[in-house]
């Protein structure tokens, strides 16, 4: 039995190692089957790659053919054109033959030509020669005939000056006769003027002496009017700063006034709010009594309706008197207060219509004012110009004067009394303009007197 299964075994490893060594074999296939399989793929990669560069050569080959055909097409049009070239060439080369030919004919005609002018030159130097001396005789000709024209004007102007000159001496002649006459006559005339002369000179001295004396005494007087002018203006002056300083006051008055007046007005703007209010609660208060004396009313109609219940109804009629009284304590109570701020309103409306009052006639003597100081003003402007007149002397000083006068003017104007002319007519007013403003008078005593002006108008 162990010699059988020895065999056996013997067998069965040999089959094992067979079976190892063919599973050994087959992995080994495999992986050269992988290995070729790769190496197939591989290769078909390269037969796509050498196919797609065999047909980009093709293509290059093509490319090149066709190169190869436009080049042979352009050498042959290249032979075509050189020998077209050539061909113009030696046409060319003969035309320059020619032409060398016909450059020799016409050198040869230039000669020719040159001699012919040459030639003519020469005739054309003869007869310029020949038409110079034909010249100057003309012009020897012409100059003698031009002496003889002036010889003889010569002559006539002469004989025409001598005959001026006789002339001349003709009216010499008399012209002296004439002076000789009018020297004697002048002669006399003389003598008598310097007589005449000497007694004005003398005359002219005794008035000189005169007028030097009324001169001084005019001096002396215009010295004391200006001294006299100087002091009124002066004073003119120091009114005028008074005004202006009274004025200012006012101003400031005026301003709170104005304040005051604007607080009064806020106050009675507040006092009619008020009112308004005490109004309104009038009106509730009368509601309420009318509502009340409805109730009334009503319980009445109910106590007649109803005797049973006279003890809930009496107490309901206590409970309505005692309402009644608290709500007529309460309106006698608002009636107070309303009188009370009735009072206060009447006496703030007198207040204002005081200070309105106030500001008005502040505002009358403001303009007042105003009209007397541009009046001033004019005055002073009139005696300003008043001394330049007396201290002008000289004649450019009198026509300065005459200039400024007529800068101011004074005179009567018509001026419509009211709208309706037709109706009313016109009336006569006394008018000053200055270069700052127009003054108006009712007449020339009230400007006189300095009184207040109907109008001022500023320019």
């Amino acid at each position: 039995m162990k010699s059988r299964k020895e065999p056996l075994q013997n067998k069965l490893t040999e089959e094992k190692l067979g079976r190892q060594k063919a599973e050994q074999n087959s992995q080994e296939k495999e992986r050269q089957l992988s290995m070729l399989s790769v190496d197939y793929r591989q290769i078909q990669q390269r037969l796509q790659k050498l196919e797609g560069e065999y047909r980009q050569e093709s293509e290059k080959v093509v490319a090149l053919h066709s190169q190869l055909e436009q080049e042979q097409s352009k050498k042959n049009s290249l032979l075509s054109e050189i020998s077209l070239q050539s061909s113009e060439v030696a046409h060319l080369k003969s035309k320059e033959m020619q032409s060398q030919k016909e450059v020799q004919q016409l050198r040869d005609a230039r000669k020719k030509l040159e001699e012919d002018v040459s030639n003519i030159k020469k005739q054309h130097n003869t007869d310029i020669l020949q038409m110079k001396e034909v010249q100057d005789q003309l012009e020897v000709e012409q100059y003698f005939s031009k002496l003889y024209k002036t010889q003889y004007n010569e002559l006539r102007d002469e004989m025409k000056d001598r005959m001026r000159q006789l002339q001349k001496l003709d009216d010499e002649r008399s012209n002296i006769m004439h002076q000789l006459q009018l020297a004697n006559a002048r002669a006399d005339t003389e003598a008598l003027a310097r007589s005449i002369a000497e007694e004005t000179v003398a005359d002219l001295e005794k008035e000189k002496t005169m007028k030097e004396l009324e001169l001084k005494d005019l001096l002396t007087k215009h010295r004391n009017e200006l001294m006299a002018k100087e002091a009124l203006v002066t004073s003119l002056k120091d009114a005028e700063a008074e005004l202006k300083k009274s004025l200012g006051n006012k101003e400031y008055e005026l301003e709170d006034v104005l304040q005051q007046s604007k607080k009064q007005q806020e106050e009675l703007y507040r006092l009619k709010y008020e009112l308004g209010e005490l109004d309104k609660c009038r009106a509730k208060l009368v509601n309420e009594t009318i509502l009340k004396q409805q109730a009334v009313n009503k319980l009445a109609e109910i106590m007649n309706r109803k005797d049973n219940n006279l003890t809930g109804k009496q107490k309901m009629k206590v409970n309505s008197t005692a309402e009644l009284r608290k709500k007529e304590k309460e309106s006698k109570r608002l009636q107070q207060e309303l009188s009370v701020e009735r009072a206060k309103y009447d006496e703030m409306c007198q207040k204002h219509n005081e200070t309105v009052s106030l500001l008005a006639r502040q505002i009358d003597v403001n303009t007042k004012l105003q009209m007397e100081i541009d009046c001033k003003a004019t005055e002073i402007e009139h005696l300003q110009m008043k001394l330049i007149e007396t201290a002008s002397l000289s004649s450019v000083d009198n026509d300065m004067m005459e200039e400024n006068q007529d800068s101011i003017f004074e005179g009567w104007l018509s001026v419509p009394n009211k709208q309706n002319i037709k109706r009313h007519g016109w009336k006569r007013q006394f008018v000053v303009v200055s270069p700052k403003r127009i003054i108006f008078y009712s007449s020339e005593l009230d400007k006189q007197n300095t009184s207040d002006p109907l109008l001022i108008i500023d320019l």
